[in-house]
């Protein structure tokens, strides 16, 4: 009986040693995240509003939109914490601290006034989603492509010129935006991401994407947006690239959206399968396929629908034909490609960008 109960008092003792335990590890990671709220000025919001637990330990702190201006050394303690929720804050630096959360699984800063990513970033190697959007970055340090288990990364709306050329280290990457940046081009690295379902390139400065894009697969067919290039300069994609891009962009009139020095849909075929035509501003060529031979006229009018000159006036077989179009001749302003076949007429609007 004394033996019965010398081991009930020990079981009660390690239960009270294992819970007071887990009380002083909490009562750490709330004495952490009060100093979060006190360097912000929030003495109104408590720590539990804030956080979620697990296990006695803080994993989720979500601080979205509370003003926050500065993250103090304190972050570091918090060493079980999965989810740090940042957006929509005023933070411009992040202390290196943070940095040593290497079980971060999320991580959003996104709506912040940052300017710097440190490539400290690559020890978050446990990071799946990682949200950089809306701010100044101009530069996306090489490490980042270290963090193999990214499934997410957006760095919308920032001022980003160029994307590390190891991304495709990224091999579960599913969901990369990097629309609303100045990028001029991609590195030919970006069509290893074969688990790719989502890629947004809207609003850079874009004029070409590299030939092996081609490979890549956007397979998921429930993701409402698979692909958007709109607002870009790809005014000179090859003929697969840009098959490729009709199979996958959401919008159908992608073309209509390219800033060139014409600016006309790219690839046109009318409903009757007469023709097509495949418009190329960067080397001031058209390419007309002809479907049904016959009498062909090819003219540019002006706004008043003037004729001001005319490229082709004479018999065509059906077939395939490279005219060439000297835009320089046009000064800024509205014009129309009117296309005649055995007496069908079809007319196109250019804009000529000086």
């Amino acid at each position: 009986m004394i033996k019965k109960s010398l081991v009930t008092l020990h079981i009660i003792i390690l239960s009270l040693l294992s819970t007071n335990a887990l009380s002083q590890t909490y009562t750490e990671d709330s004495i952490a995240v009060k100093a979060i709220l006190d360097s912000n000025e929030l003495y109104d919001i408590t720590v539990e509003e804030v956080t979620d637990t697990s296990d006695g330990r803080i994993v989720v702190l979500d601080l979205t939109s509370k003003g926050v201006n500065t993250i103090p050394l304190e972050i570091g303690k918090l060493g079980n914490m999965k989810d740090l929720e940042l957006g929509f804050n005023n933070l411009t630096t992040l202390p290196k601290e943070i940095w040593n959360l290497t079980n971060l699984v999320e991580l959003d800063l996104n709506d912040n006034n940052i300017n710097n990513i440190p490539y400290e970033i690559g020890y978050l190697v446990n990071l799946k989603i990682l949200d950089l959007d809306y701010n100044n970055i101009n530069t996306i340090p090489a490490e980042i492509c270290d963090i193999i288990n990214l499934e997410s990364l957006d760095i919308s709306d920032n001022i980003i010129t160029s994307i590390p050329s190891n991304i495709g280290n990224l091999i579960n990457l599913a969901n990369l935006d990097i629309s609303y940046n100045n990028l001029d081009s991609l590195p030919e690295e970006i069509c290893m991401l074969n688990n790719l379902d989502q890629l947004n390139l809207r609003h850079n400065n874009l004029t070409d994407l590299p030939d092996s894009i081609v490979n890549l697969v956007l397979y998921d067919p429930e993701v409402q947006v698979r692909l958007n290039v709109d607002y870009n300069k790809l005014c000179s994609l090859s003929v697969d690239v840009k098959k490729w891009v009709d199979t996958y962009s959401d919008n159908r009139d992608w073309e209509e959206t390219q800033e060139c020095d014409i600016s006309i849909i790219s690839k046109y075929k009318n409903k009757n399968n007469d023709y097509k035509i495949l418009f190329n501003p960067g080397n001031c060529s058209i390419k007309l396929d002809i479907f049904k031979s016959g009498y062909v006229k090819f003219e540019v009018l002006d706004l008043k629908g003037r004729s001001i000159e005319t490229l082709i006036d004479f018999y065509k077989q059906e077939g395939k034909y490279n005219i060439s179009l000297n835009n320089y001749k046009y000064s800024s302003g509205i014009y129309y490609f009117k296309l005649t076949i055995n007496n069908k007429t079809f007319i196109k609007k250019a804009v000529v960008i000086r």
